[in-house]
């Protein structure tokens, strides 16, 4: 995140620690913010939209706009 930051000096970031799953404690902190950013990986041989386990969750609890951002697989 600090690389990210001091790339975009005009973008506010927060980093809150918290215990819990992502699927669970990522909504509950979506009520503070302006948006959620995301990761959901990219399964070569999938076709269609198929969200993350966390991402999935995220996007149909959380109280803000969330940004998918794609991730391919690793090897």
């Amino acid at each position: 995140m600090s690389t990210t930051a001091a790339e975009h000096p005009a973008v506010e970031l927060h980093r809150r620690d918290a215990e819990g799953t992502a699927r669970r404690v990522l909504p509950d902190a979506s009520a503070d913010a302006d948006l959620l950013v995301v990761g959901a990986p990219r399964r070569e041989r999938h076709i269609g939209r198929r969200r993350g386990r966390v991402a999935h969750p995220v996007l149909q609890r959380s109280a803000c706009p969330v940004a998918v951002a794609v991730v391919p697989e690793r090897a």
